[in-house]
């Protein structure tokens, strides 16, 4: 397959998942449930970052970034998944792992706080990080989403110049393409 491990219809699963994930944390503001409504930009966070990862796979083998690795790419977790944006420079991280505000880090150090927030999900990790009282709010939620779109906002950039990549895909058969032409008659 000129390079991808996956089908384009799984690159379109974890895209429309991606999207889904985004469209139900919106839903769950609608509802002050903030603290999952954080979950799933995570999830979107993750999504968009493997989509992208997954769309470049030729490239970032060609340059060496790609990590050595046996497992599958839709198994990364979310740390090798912003790993290898950064080191394809996809996303600035000349702050990871300090705790700086929102507006003084980069996009690489608002990335490790959405991922950090989004592992909040885990009982123990909420109990461990937050003060006895404490909760996610309308300003954590607006915070993640506001990274989420300058996460897609970057990542669109580097769509752009895959566009010859992504063209190939199109026009690569897979085993779920159809062999009859568009003007052929489904005939049974």
């Amino acid at each position: 397959m000129n390079g991808w491990t996956h089908s384009r219809e799984t690159l379109q699963r974890v895209m429309d998942v991606t999207n889904k994930c985004r469209l139900e944390a919106e839903r769950c503001v609608d509802h002050n449930l903030y603290r999952p409504g954080c979950v799933l930009i995570g999830a979107a966070l993750e999504g968009v970052l493997l989509s992208t990862v997954m769309l470049a796979e030729p490239q970032l083998k060609r340059d060496n970034l790609w990590p050595k690795t046996s497992k599958d790419v839709l198994d990364w977790p979310l740390g090798e998944l912003v790993g290898v944006a950064v080191r394809a420079g996809w996303i600035e991280a000349n702050y990871r792992g300090e705790y700086l505000d929102l507006d003084e880090g980069d996009l690489g150090n608002a990335v490790d706080w959405v991922k950090w927030l989004r592992n909040l999900v885990h009982p123990g990790a909420f109990v461990r990080e937050l003060d006895e009282g404490m909760d996610l709010g309308e300003q954590a939620f607006a915070n993640a989403y506001r990274v989420l779109g300058t996460v897609y906002d970057e990542l669109t950039g580097v769509l752009d110049r895959l566009a010859p990549e992504l063209e190939a895909m199109r026009r690569e058969r897979t085993v779920h393409t159809p062999v009859h032409t568009p003007d052929e008659k489904n005939v049974d």
